[in-house]
């Protein structure tokens, strides 16, 4: 006899060990199964879900509370040459008051994390309304009287309306404690003539061996501090001595050195803005010299008589030294924040106000010498440069919607120090540069984005997308790749105040980008990072990086990104406690913050995370018999399964501090589709989801 028997329902598997990133575009029923529609302080490293590391900020605040401030700025720089004790990285911070002076403090660094404080510094100047800091160049250089590292400070000053542009510099001290003020003066001061003549002997100059010259115009002089020296051989008949039409008007100080051979040298000085020298003697006479500022002569005078410098026994024994320092000039030139790069021995500084589209360089080998005459520009005149970048042996030139690519060739270079047999006038080697426009719509405004993954240039625009350049040697507008199309919307409409805290970083394989209180965590290694393919993304899932969301703890705000040889930071505002400012490290298991006290609290971290919706859409007739979840966790989790009706009601998971698998069978919920809702604190780790629908 045959009995009937009942039919055994067909079940059907979805399962996921990873979740890679993001996705805050598509609908949770339409993305990659192995996405997540919603996820906050969570990421991947290893190729398994956990909760992000925990910020622990360091000891001392690097500035004392802050009041209400107009801006607050963070600059820094990677040393070349480690200073005393082994600190490679200094950075300066800078606040700027709605009245009176900036106040800024300053940190170094070790490649470990260690950190030393520096002496606070406020800028010399007298009774003012208040200042703005538009900008921190921190430059690295010979010692002349601390430790080699310079920092030109580019301020506007206030005293009554029109603000003044000034530009101060300082030099860290030999104990790498505090800034001292330094004289700009002391920078490379350039030759501009040699061979020159007095106004009775210009013809005819044959005596003693010398042969006559014509005089040679040399080196331009330093935007930096205006310096030129002039070099004249005295006849014994010349009283008066022209210096090059540029020099004409300037109302800076002067230095003159008359040296004869066997004899010391004579100094005279005249300060700026004053046209006599004090009396000196020559031989028997007591002289003095005279700067007419509207002719640019200076001659010599014994008493009330002209006088003729005696006859040098070696040529240009007549040293002039003109300072025709144009401070506005100097803080055009180093007002923009944009990155300025070394290269080749050179220093590439990008110009302010007028000169926004050019790109200024240092003589090789001399980072504090840039003369008027070189620089490069790109594009036209009023769109101003953004940002700078080096990428192999490229430049990359941005604008807010436009990227340029620049081949720099280096020029003839001169020995200033030989005679010239034909006695022409000498030009500096100007730089050559093979420029080609890569991309005519997209740009970068904000400069601290950039970083190098693999590399390769990364960086944020406020279109709301992450890019970068991937190419070998021709570059052309289908080298510009965006990265971020799965969380495009988190990354649109920024605000104009959050732009200044918009900074990125790379670090083992991640591209971390911070808005503020938020952080965006791209995960590099993906091969379609690697290899990109097809015009706009690279082919991963949907387009773009395996993204995470990071979000601070409340009060606190990132305004810059950093990384160490070992570790990964910033500097943070804490708002808790007095408006602090905190350089942190995500280095720990929980955030560990600094009470009122300065005593650090642990905290432990929230996340959330929920997946795509898994299973098949076009499947009728079936339910969720089951769900299996492995995870650890240190404290309790909250698990919420949900369908493409809706949410089931959320239970509560008790930590057993190690791996453990719950299995929940939810009844006779008809669906199609179905996914999971995580919530908790503390250290948490997703080992996998398994969900089996009946038919």
């Amino acid at each position: 006899m045959k009995y009937p028997t009942r039919r055994l329902p067909k079940r059907r598997t979805e399962k996921r060990q990873a979740f890679h990133g993001l996705n805050t575009q598509d609908h949770p029923a339409l993305m990659a199964t192995d996405q997540l529609c919603a996820a906050e302080n969570v990421w991947s490293p290893h190729a398994i879900l956990q909760t992000r590391p925990g910020l622990r900020e360091t000891h001392p605040s690097l500035l004392t509370p802050l009041t209400t401030s107009l801006h607050l700025r963070y600059y820094e720089i990677e040393l070349i040459n480690s200073i005393s004790g082994g600190y490679n990285k200094v950075g300066v911070t800078v606040e700027c008051r709605q009245s009176g002076h900036a106040i800024m403090a300053g940190m170094m660094m070790k490649p470990d994390g260690t950190i030393k404080s520096l002496v606070s510094l406020i800028l010399p100047t007298e009774s003012i309304l208040y200042e703005t800091v538009d900008n921190i160049t921190l430059l690295e250089e010979a010692p002349q009287t601390g430790c080699g590292l310079f920092m030109a400070v580019a301020v506007r000053v206030y005293y009554t309306g029109n603000p003044t542009k000034k530009v101060y510099w300082f030099e860290l001290d030999d104990e790498t404690d505090a800034w001292k003020a330094f004289d700009c003066k002391q920078f490379y001061t350039p030759v501009s003539l040699r061979y020159g003549r007095g106004n009775w002997c210009y013809s005819s100059l044959d005596y003693e061996g010398i042969t006559p010259r014509k005089a040679e115009v040399l080196e331009e002089y330093n935007l930096l501090n205006g310096g030129r020296t002039m070099y004249f051989t005295t006849d014994g008949y010349s009283d008066a001595f022209t210096m090059p039409a540029d020099t004409i008007g300037f109302g800076g100080a002067m230095t003159i050195r008359f040296l004869r051979i066997m004899d010391t040298p004579i100094d005279f000085s005249i300060a700026a803005g004053a046209t006599d020298s004090a009396v000196k003697q020559i031989g028997d006479s007591s002289v003095q010299a005279h700067l007419d500022r509207t002719t640019g002569v200076v001659s010599f005078t014994s008493g009330d008589k002209e006088f003729a410098l005696p006859r040098s026994l070696a040529e240009n024994g007549l040293e002039i030294t003109a300072y025709i320092y144009d401070e506005e000039a100097a803080y055009r030139l180093l007002c923009v924040d944009t990155l300025c790069r070394r290269y080749d021995g050179r220093v590439f500084l990008v110009g302010g106000d007028a000169d926004g589209n050019k790109i200024f360089y240092s003589e090789k080998d001399k980072p504090f010498y840039f003369h008027v005459s070189a620089f490069l520009s790109v594009g036209e005149k009023g769109n101003p440069i953004t940002a700078l970048a080096l990428q192999n042996r490229y430049f990359f030139v941005f604008k807010k919607n436009e990227i340029y690519r620049i081949i720099v060739d280096e020029g003839k270079a001169y020995d200033l120090t030989a005679p010239l047999e034909d006695y022409t006038d000498i030009t500096l080697p100007k730089l050559t540069a093979r420029m080609t426009r890569v991309h005519s719509s997209i740009g970068c405004d904000c400069p601290h984005s950039l970083a190098f993954c693999s590399n390769r240039l990364v960086w944020y625009h406020t279109d709301g997308t992450v890019y970068t350049l991937y190419g070998s040697n021709g570059y052309t507008e289908g080298s510009v790749y965006a990265l971020s199309p799965n969380i495009e919307s988190q990354l649109k409409n920024r605000q104009t105040e959050d732009l200044c805290c918009i900074s990125g970083c790379e670090k083992d394989g991640f591209y971390y980008l911070s808005d503020g209180n938020t952080m965006y965590v791209g995960d590099t290694h993906i091969s379609g990072f690697r290899y990109l393919s097809g015009k706009g993304a690279p082919s991963s899932g949907n387009g773009g990086l395996s993204w995470y969301k990071w979000t601070l703890p409340d009060g606190l705000k990132a305004i810059r990104l950093f990384r160490t040889a070992n570790q990964f930071g910033g500097i943070f505002i804490d708002e808790r406690n007095g408006r602090r400012v905190y350089c942190g490290f995500f280095d720990d298991t929980q955030d560990k913050l600094l009470d009122a006290n300065q005593v650090l609290k642990e905290q432990p971290i929230p996340f959330t995370l929920e997946t795509a919706l898994m299973g098949d859409i076009g499947q009728s007739g079936q339910r969720l018999f089951e769900a299996t979840v492995d995870f650890r966790s240190d404290d309790a989790v909250t698990v919420c399964l949900k369908t493409e009706i809706g949410y089931l009601e959320p239970f509560t998971v008790e930590s057993k501090k190690h791996w453990q698998r719950i299995i929940r069978r939810p009844g006779h919920i008809r669906c199609r589709l179905a996914g999971l809702c995580l919530t908790g604190q503390g250290r948490f780790q997703l080992g996998g989801l398994t969900l089996t629908f009946e038919a």
